[in-house]
């Protein structure tokens, strides 16, 4: 079974493998990154008997681990957004033809996401590529996360077995609702990791229910071009819908975002203590942070965002 999509792979493929392991299955989970999987070859599949692959959307990666791993039974895809690491551009509509030419002929997909035009475009592309094709979820499609259990049902449904009970979706969904960090300097949420803008829209929405403006600190790579491009657009029309007033940027490609980017941008150095800049934005108002994550950048924003929760008694981290 391959997980496909822009945001939720991760926590699809966990929380599958854990039901089907309470459900007597042996199962074992591979994430597909820029290195090899894991497991090295088809022999390994035997010791399993479903073996679950979070792909992100990397049509590249999968066509790897369908070299060593066999092509998939059973493809979900949990979203599909808007997204600086797709293989193919970081545009929607790249990145649902990068998710449907990872389909492989006699697969079956279950797919979670419920744009319209977006479900109408799988159909008949797995359609063409010798697949069949499933629909599921009733989701509210701005609530963040709303596809998560959805997509988990709609796998178990495919293996021939029960939906998760009720009060385990109803843990999913308030896990998956953001909640504002209370620090001392202000409110922060931090999205570090979040590349898929139609996510991050999902999450703005939800933690501004009234419509207020957010301050945005972006932290850029040289790695990630993309994900700055895709950042600096969507804040640029943030900006213009008068959500975004000020966006703080830094990371090795501040400079080219502050360019891109319409709205006003603060742009910050390498050697800007991040402190001083969650500390500029947070004095300006409600924070969300967003870019890239593990890299220096990011690690020092995320650094300080713990030790403000330490400091501040509260153990909880958006």
């Amino acid at each position: 079974m391959f997980v496909l999509g822009t945001v939720g792979t991760g926590a699809v493929t966990e929380r599958l493998c854990a039901v089907l392991d309470r459900r007597g299955y042996a199962t074992r989970a591979v994430t597909i990154g820029e290195d090899d999987p894991a497991l090295r070859g088809r022999g390994e599949r035997g010791a399993v008997e479903t073996l679950v692959v979070n792909a992100h959307d990397d049509s590249e990666a999968v066509r790897r681990a369908q070299d060593m791993l066999g092509p998939p039974d059973i493809v979900v895809v949990t979203a599909a957004g808007h997204d600086g690491r797709a293989t193919k551009g970081p545009g929607r509509g790249d990145v649902v033809r990068s998710i449907a030419g990872s389909v492989p002929a006699g697969a079956h997909v279950v797919n979670a996401e419920g744009t319209p035009a977006v479900r109408r475009y799988l159909a008949t592309a797995v359609e063409r590529r010798g697949a069949t094709i499933s629909h599921v979820g009733a989701h509210d499609a701005d609530a963040p996360g709303a596809e998560l259990g959805s997509a988990i049902d709609g796998a178990l449904a495919a293996l021939e077995e029960p939906p998760m009970p009720d009060e385990e979706r109803e843990a999913l969904a308030a896990a998956a609702h953001p909640e504002w960090l209370e620090l001392r300097a202000g409110r922060c949420y931090d999205a570090l990791g979040v590349t898929d803008t139609v996510a991050l829209e999902r999450l703005r929405r939800a933690l501004c229910p009234d419509r207020e403006p957010v301050e945005l600190v972006a932290v850029t790579d040289r790695d990630r071009r993309e994900v700055a491009a895709t950042l600096a657009e969507y804040a640029s029309e943030c900006h213009e819908r008068r959500q975004i007033p000020t966006v703080y940027v830094v990371g090795t490609l501040a400079d080219q975002f502050a360019d891109r980017c319409t709205a006003p941008t603060v742009e910050h150095g390498i050697d800007t203590p991040a402190g001083r800049v969650l500390d500029e934005a947070l004095a300006a108002g409600p924070t969300i942070v967003a870019g890239v994550e593990e890299t220096p950048a990011g690690t020092a924003i995320e650094d300080v965002i713990t030790e403000r929760i330490e400091r501040s008694g509260r153990p909880t981290i958006g």
